[in-house]
């Protein structure tokens, strides 16, 4: 289970830390 993790841990990122993304 360790894609849906990090799946899951991108997208909350990508949805509170876009700016990091750069």
């Amino acid at each position: 289970m360790t894609g849906y993790c990090l799946k899951k841990m991108v997208d909350l990122r990508n949805k509170a830390g876009g700016f990091k993304s750069t």
